[in-house]
């Protein structure tokens, strides 16, 4: 009794009750005990607390030695009983407690530890603690009902099951004991976090796929199909490995199947014996009743038997006599219908194959009839659950048709269905797969998607006992389509469902899926549609947990273990597209540029890196454009960089069409590009004007139409080649197809969100796209035409009579010993040697690097046919500067090579030693080639001389006599980044200073010797004197002058002064001096 009144004291303090406070404490005088004052209880309780929070913690570990101590607590005699609540469900899907078992009752150490273990092996979830417990915000209460008893109350949660301890008892023997359970009874008031039971019947589940895309993706289209669509969706259905077919919604008119399955029997060979056919169960309804019987045997069985199909799917409406109507519509007359129309068929199928015959009876009013006759649906489904095996069908199908009803809801109903043909014994019988084993007890679903339930619900069915799912492969259907196979079947995957791969050819789903939708629409799916739209696998982010990022440890499948399903390895896809976005990651760029054009050394992360910081510059200038697609990745590549590889245009020229609808459209182009082009397979800039400029710009001399058509050539190569435009126009296609119903509207979308935006932004496209950066992007192609060694393409870079100079400096030991060319230049003419010669390189160095803004790379531009670029270039054996790349815009607008004057200025590692002889490339100084009058020894004499009276005129102070030395058509220009603060402070000189006139000319050098006082000039030496020049000779009237220089205060190079003169004898006149200050020096220096 005593014990009693202090654990009913203990439990009113624990609970917070006022009547605890009049009850006194007692001394129980247990063995071992002493009189304790409420010091030493308060201390107990202290105590006891703080080893249970202990306890909770070190369970938390997961350890053996945790769980040693956890479980020393306990002992053979230790009983935990309890109420589970709302998780009884759980506890027996898991077999933690038998079935409609209510309570736990656990006795001794190892049923307690059991119970224990058990409950963290499977039941951890989404929390960092598994177990929780005894803490502040538990609400736990101790209370000492001696020095040697204590009873504690507290909330506790295992994972998703919450509850209270309602009742825990600890005892020891004496003060120095440890402290052992003696009881603890609880009860589980919560069972929260994901529905895991669903989770593990879907998980565990054999899904049953009754086909209907023949049939469902054709209704209500706007297309119907025709024979070649349903031999093409019939292929595609095949593919996936499903077996059960629906094939033909017969009725007593001609319909496509009335020629699509003769083919399929006869030209094709297909088996038919588990292929089926819709059949109105009466074709007349009079009087509130089916017409029914040997004289009314509906149109589609007659039709089954003339194309011999050989089960069926009866469809019947149960609300059909009105929702009132009980006396007219009976259970009796629909049992009577349903068991006539089955027997028909299995007498008929014995006699036509000589077997039994399958059959479905689908509730196509289902949701309707359980809510407004529920009665009458529940029967009819136990009077056929309660039918002869002979003439039971081997399932019912039930159908959603509206898209109205929540996920609980369908559920629920199911549940119903399924539980009332198991207490018939109904049960499914699931056939292997690719078996001949007769299935039974199926009860399938079909969901209509109006409202964006379709999913869900068809999910919530089947963790509610359906057995499988009729339906589409696609959700192509009536109204708003409905739930389909392909993404039914990948999140069964997604919960661990092992079956789904077994039994079906799950990497075809998504390519399947599309071919019925291409079928059935002429288009491809929406690129967002889940599972087998375009974008359905891209990575999306480079962080975890969305995406295609890393999972969360809260990601778990149906067994609660960190979810590893992964759709793109699901479908059979290798490698994941990734999407560009403004979050994406450089890495992730790179891998798209891989993914889109293959391996290349532009690809990498310092590109992919200036490539979003443009994306983002476009998006702050609203101008949006995607940037995953090929074309639109190259264009972005090309926006940041200036340039595009060959190896981004070559794939680009390979586009196929994505589907018929793009097909078409590219057709109608082709048929446009021909009629302008006559034949050819490019067009220039003015055909490409009457083709889509004209509308947009008025004049071909408009400077956004120059600027628009630089857009269109992606290759740079002055025109527009088929490739180009197809290229182009499968992207408007894919990008823009609700816009698009002719030739025409691609025009539009053509310069609406890919021309137009660009022009827009003005500072970004007109300087982006002048002749400066054609030539660099054009050099960039070169260097990866070189890179890829496609020296068919190199050749086509160089003009026949081009010429090649290369000044080897310290690299002229190596070039004697690999390639027996002396030094100090080595000089080839003609596009097809100087090819040879690159040939012979390649084979012996790394890639090259370089014709980037940072290189620096720069050009000086004569006129709109004449530039000469410059630029720094490395790789891993040297390094070196092309000084002059003499480019000429030829008659189809293409730029190519007229000179190469370059230096190798550093070597860091010999290539390989494997000598090739090709001295026979070099050009004899001496020699007089053919058309010429001169040598190049005579034409360097004399262009030495006349190069140094600019020097000569210089260091006079004769800005007059340096003026002298341009040509009447002239230019200068002059990169000045050592100076550019100052030139454009002191003068308002822009770097870079671009002059076009011989005054303004003089001007300059009248500046510099005079109000900045340079002076002593250096340079235009010989070849091995402190400051050389070299000269790349033409012709014997023109040549390319190159040479370092120096000042008092200032210094760097000329890297081309391009020099002509009339005839030999004449004076020698700079055409183009393009030379750089790149070093600025102290007056102690000068």
């Amino acid at each position: 009794t005593l014990d009693r009144i202090s654990d009913a004291r203990a439990w009113l303090s624990a609970m917070g009750g006022t009547i605890a406070s009049h009850i006194p404490h007692v001394s129980l005088g247990y063995p071992g005990s002493r009189q304790a004052t409420p010091e030493d209880l308060r201390r107990v309780e202290q105590e006891v607390q703080v080893l249970l929070t202990t306890r909770v913690h070190d369970l938390n570990q997961k350890g053996d030695a945790q769980w040693k101590e956890f479980i020393s607590m306990y002992t053979p005699s230790s009983v935990v009983c309890g109420s589970v609540g709302p998780a009884q469900a759980f506890f027996e899907r898991n077999g933690t407690i038998e079935k409609d078992q209510t309570h736990i009752r656990l006795t001794g150490q190892d049923a307690i530890l059991w119970a224990f273990q058990g409950m963290q092996e499977k039941y951890s979830y989404a929390f960092e603690n598994f177990y929780e417990a005894y803490g502040e915000r538990h609400g736990c209460k101790v209370h000492a009902l001696s020095m040697t008893r204590v009873f504690v109350w507290s909330r506790f949660r295992f994972s998703r099951i919450a509850g209270t301890f309602n009742s825990q008892i600890l005892v020891r023997e004496n003060e120095r004991s440890p402290w052992t359970v003696e009881h603890l009874m609880f009860t589980i008031t919560d069972f929260q976090g994901v529905d895991r039971i669903m989770r593990n019947i879907l998980k565990d589940c054999q899904c049953f796929v009754l086909d209907n895309s023949l049939r469902e993706s054709t209704v209500g289209q706007v297309r119907g199909h025709t024979v070649e669509d349903k031999l093409s969706i019939f292929d595609a259905v095949k593919s996936v490995g499903f077996e059960y077919v629906i094939v033909a919604a017969f009725n007593s008119q001609q319909r496509v199947e009335d020629a699509f399955l003769p083919k399929l029997k006869k030209d094709r060979g297909e088996d038919f014996s588990k292929f089926f056919a819709f059949s109105e169960v009466a074709d007349k309804f009079e009087d509130g009743r089916f017409i029914y019987g040997d004289n009314n045997i509906p149109a589609a069985l007659t039709k089954m038997d003339t194309f011999g199909v050989p089960n069926v799917v009866f469809e019947i409406d149960l609300l059909r006599g009105g929702s009132n109507d009980r006396n007219q519509f009976g259970v009796e007359h629909v049992m009577q219908l349903l068991t006539f129309l089955l027997n028909w068929h299995q007498k008929w199928h014995q006699k036509k194959f000589k077997s039994k015959g399958m059959a479905f009876i689908n509730l196509r009013d289902f949701p309707f009839a359980i809510l407004q006759k529920a009665e009458l649906l529940l029967s009819v489904v136990k009077g056929l659950a309660n039918m002869p095996h002979g003439i039971r069908p081997i399932g019912i199908m039930i159908e959603e048709p509206m898209g109205i009803y929540m996920p609980q809801e369908l559920k629920m109903w199911t549940q119903r269905l399924r539980d009332l043909m198991d207490s018939c014994s109904w049960e499914a019988k699931m056939p292997k797969p690719r078996s001949s084993e007769r299935p039974d007890g199926l009860l399938l679903v079909h969901v209509h998607n109006n409202w964006g339930l379709a999913d869900a619900c068809q999910l919530a069915c089947l963790g509610a006992g359906a057995n499988g799912i009729w339906c589409s492969l696609c959700e192509e259907g009536s109204a708003q389509g409905h739930s389909c196979s392909a993404v039914t079947l990948a999140n069964l995957a997604r919960m661990g469902n092992s079956d789904v791969t077994d039994r079906y050819n799950a990497q075809k789903l998504a390519v399947a899926a599309r071919q019925v939708t291409e079928a059935t629409t002429g288009k491809y799916p929406h690129d967002r549609q889940a599972v087998y739209g375009r974008r359905a696998v891209d990575s999306v982010f480079d962080f975890p947990g969305i995406a295609g990022g890393n999972i969360f440890e809260f990601d778990t499948d149906a067994a609660g273990k960190p979810n590893t399903f992964n759709l793109a390895e699901f479908l059979g896809v290798a490698e994941p597209p990734v999407r560009i976005n403004e979050l994406s990651s450089p890495s992730q760029i790179v891998r798209r540029l891989e993914h889109c054009f293959g391996r290349h050394s532009d690809w990498t992360e310092s590109n992919a890196t200036k490539m979003k910081e443009k994306m983002l510059a476009n998006m702050r200038n609203d101008h949006k454009e995607e940037y995953t697609s090929a074309i639109g990745l190259a264009k972005l590549f090309k926006q940041a960089m200036g340039f595009l590889p060959h190896v981004a245009t070559q794939r680009l020229a390979r586009v196929k069409d994505h589907d018929a609808f793009a097909s078409t459209m590219c057709h109608q182009a082709h048929d446009f590009f021909k009629k302008v082009t006559n034949g050819k397979d490019w067009i220039d800039y003015d055909g490409w004007f009457s083709l889509f400029g004209i509308k947009f710009f008025g004049t071909p001399e408009s400077p956004q139409a120059a600027t628009a058509f630089a857009i269109h050539d992606l290759d740079d190569n002055g025109n527009i080649s088929w490739w180009e435009l197809h290229s182009l126009v499968t992207w408007a296609c894919r990008e823009y197809p609700s816009e698009i119903n002719n030739f025409d509207d691609i025009i539009e979308i053509l310069m609406q969100h890919l021309i137009l935006p660009n022009i827009l932004r003005g500072n970004t496209v007109n300087a982006g796209f002048s002749t400066e950066t054609v030539c660099r992007k054009t050099a960039a192609v070169w260097m990866s035409v070189f890179n890829e060694r496609d020296f068919d393409e190199l050749c086509d870079k160089y003009t026949d009579d081009a010429v090649l100079h290369v000044d080897l400096g310290p690299a002229t030991l190596m070039f004697a010993t690999i390639f027996h060319i002396k030094g100090p230049y080595f000089v080839c003419r003609g596009r097809e040697r100087i090819v040879q010669f690159w040939r012979a390189l390649r084979e012996k160095v790394s890639a090259l690097r370089g014709f980037e803004l940072d290189s620096p790379c720069t050009a000086i531009v004569e006129n709109s046919s004449t530039a000469i670029l410059q630029s720094k270039f490395s790789c891993d054996e040297f390094e070196g500067w092309i000084h002059g790349r003499y480019y000429l815009r030829q008659s189809d607008g293409s730029w190519k090579i007229k000179a190469d004057h370059m230096e190798l200025s550093k070597v860091f590692n010999n290539p390989p030693a494997n000598p090739v002889n090709l001295s026979h490339l070099a050009d004899a100084e001496d020699a007089v080639l053919e058309g010429r009058t001169l040598s190049d020894r005579e034409v360097r004499a004399s262009l030495f001389k006349d190069a140094n009276d600019f020097k000569h005129a210089f260091n006079a102070q004769n800005p007059e006599g340096c003026a002298d030395a341009y040509g009447d058509v002239t230019v200068m220009r002059a990169d000045t980044p050592a100076v550019a603060d100052l030139m454009k402070k002191t003068f308002g000189y822009e770097n870079p200073v671009v002059l076009r006139d011989k005054q303004s000319i003089e001007l300059f050098w009248s500046r510099m010797i005079n109000d900045v006082g340079l002076r002593n000039m250096q340079g235009y030496e010989e070849v091995n004197e402190s400051w050389p020049m070299t000269i790349c000779v033409l012709s014997d009237n023109e040549g390319l002058v190159r040479s370092k220089w120096r000042m008092n205060a200032v210094g760097g190079h000329i890297h081309t002064q391009r020099m002509v003169r009339e005839s030999p004898g004449e004076a020698w006149k700079v055409a183009a001096d393009f030379f750089a200050i790149y070093d600025g020096y102290s007056a102690e220096s000068s």
